[in-house]
């Protein structure tokens, strides 16, 4: 048994728990900045183009300017105070500079493990104080990985440091002085993700007010969806006060916030429910939490299939891709099995991303509610009409589509607060 050399069993840490903030940087000035360093016609139309990770952790040496210009950004500070974590942070009370300066960045497999050593030598140019320890195969192991960062925190005290992975120690990995989770890539599974961010949550002896910061960096703030997880699974237990009392909840015990030129900034509670929404963050979280266990076997295939007949393109729950179903797949019935479940939750996200139309045609009966929206249908003379626009609209069957909201497969509540963002 590997001894226990940084994390040990105290039950007195039970009493502490280390509070976390999320924090949204708009990198894609480090995108224009090096464009207007960049010296050539081509490398300057290179960077213009930059929307996000992809092509520069695919080319990391290909895009050395923005990688270089990111890195000035975040550890010495450099070019205005939106990308300046240590006044960002001390905006909020928190002395960056008296606290661990210990950061981790997890990028995604895109990035090859040459890639993580490229981005090392790039980093190590732009902010040669810094010290930087690669997690991947070719330097540790998932088992030593936790020991061997821990002592190099040890034999860098006093130092800005930064972890670098494409993965590696995103599962217990406990590192107390670790104080700033870094996501540097597009999209991403939740799963993962999770993890990733957690890892801030190890508590530091030193510090028993600890405040772990996760940070995304993204190209367009507006859109990434990395956080909003975070904060929609703050609060595991149903509150029987609605969404948007358990939403609140969640942003109060993992507050998230924007960086501005004054600092931090907490976005407006109602404008970012319209983003949770917009993002189909709100969505995606109300799909994961629906219990089939209680549904028929034939009734599940049923709804999964119906995407089979519709020119509906689908959003996948994890990577946040476009799908489309293919009556012409070629698979295994195991694999046709897997994926069952999650093309009836697909099908359940698109018929809740798109639930507002419903309860807008029921308005012009002067109803605002989606079950006496399916009544008031049901009596009008053009019924026929209406169910066949609606099968055409959901891909499902008029009467399974009815059942998902009348035996609350789907959460009401959860549709009552997309239909008062999106009906105008």
């Amino acid at each position: 048994m590997r001894k226990l050399k940084y994390t040990t069993i105290n039950p007195l840490l039970d009493l502490h728990y280390v509070n976390r903030m999320g924090i949204k940087l708009n990198i894609s000035e480090a995108a224009k900045i090096a464009e207007s360093k960049a010296k050539t016609h081509a490398e300057k139309g290179r960077y213009a183009k930059l929307s996000g990770w992809t092509e520069t952790l695919r080319f990391p040496n290909r895009y050395r300017e923005f990688h270089h210009t990111f890195a000035e950004m975040l550890f010495n500070g450099f070019y205005g105070n939106k990308t300046n974590l240590s006044f960002l942070l001390e905006s909020k009370g928190i002395k960056y500079w008296e606290q661990p300066q210990v950061h981790w960045f997890w990028y995604s497999s895109l990035l090859k493990k040459t890639g993580l050593k490229d981005l090392k030598s790039i980093y190590e140019q732009a902010s040669p104080n810094t010290k930087f320890f690669i997690a991947s195969g070719d330097e540790t192991t998932n088992k030593d990985v936790e020991i061997e960062v821990n002592d190099f925190i040890e034999k860098n005290k006093g130092k800005q440091i930064v972890i670098m992975s494409i993965g590696m120690g995103s599962r217990s990995c406990s590192v107390p002085k670790l104080y700033y989770s870094h996501y540097c890539y597009d999209g991403g599974s939740k799963g993962p993700m999770t993890q990733q961010g957690m890892r801030v949550t190890t508590t530091d002896l030193d510090n028993l007010s600890k405040i772990g910061v996760i940070i995304s960096h993204s190209f367009n703030p507006n859109v990434d969806d990395k956080l909003d997880f975070d904060i929609l699974d703050a609060n595991k237990i149903p509150n029987k006060g609605g969404i948007q009392q358990t939403i609140q909840f969640a942003r109060e015990v993992f507050p998230i916030y924007s960086a501005g030129d004054k600092g931090l900034e907490y976005e407006d509670y109602t404008e970012f429910i319209k983003g949770l929404i917009d993002r189909g963050s709100v969505s995606k979280a109300a799909v994961s939490r629906i219990d089939i266990s209680g549904l028929s076997k034939d009734y599940i295939l049923r709804v999964s299939k119906g995407i089979m007949d519709s020119n509906i393109k689908l959003e996948s729950l994890e990577t946040g891709k476009s799908t489309k179903t293919n009556k012409n797949t070629q698979t295994n019935k195991a694999t046709k099995k897997d994926k069952t479940e999650d093309n009836f939750r697909q099908v359940c996200k698109y018929v809740y991303d798109n639930s507002h139309y419903i309860v807008a045609a029921g308005r012009s009966y002067g109803i605002n509610s989606i079950l006496e929206s399916f009544e008031c249908f049901e009596k009008d003379k053009q019924f026929k009409i209406l169910k066949r626009d609606i099968e055409n609209e959901y891909g499902i069957k008029y009467e399974d589509l009815k059942k998902l909201f009348v035996d609350k497969i789907i959460d009401i509540d959860w549709c009552d607060i997309n239909s008062v963002v999106k009906i105008k």
